[in-house]
């Protein structure tokens, strides 16, 4: 299954939280290759708690990985944020 259909799947059920996160992580790809869940929620101005539950979602719908290293964007997290942007 390509990103783009994982994407579409799941791209209904994100919360705003969900995409605040993928927007951050999209956001700081030119300069990271991932993000640690303190500088997450310090940029999505979201608790550290909340921050987490929504990486834990975002992982387990395989939009994000998470690693010792931080949190990595991967390119179906790319496609459910791009496919959010069209459809509003």
């Amino acid at each position: 299954m390509s990103s783009a259909e994982v994407a579409a799947k799941v791209v209904r059920d994100l919360e705003p939280e969900e995409f605040k996160v993928l927007n951050v992580l999209a956001s700081s790809l030119k300069d990271t290759e991932s993000l640690t869940v303190d500088h997450i929620s310090s940029k999505t101005k979201l608790h550290k708690d909340k921050a987490r539950f929504s990486i834990g979602k975002l992982n387990q719908m395989e939009l994000v990985i998470s690693t010792n290293r931080g949190v990595s964007l991967v390119s179906a997290g790319l496609d459910a944020l791009a496919l959010k942007i069209l459809a509003d």
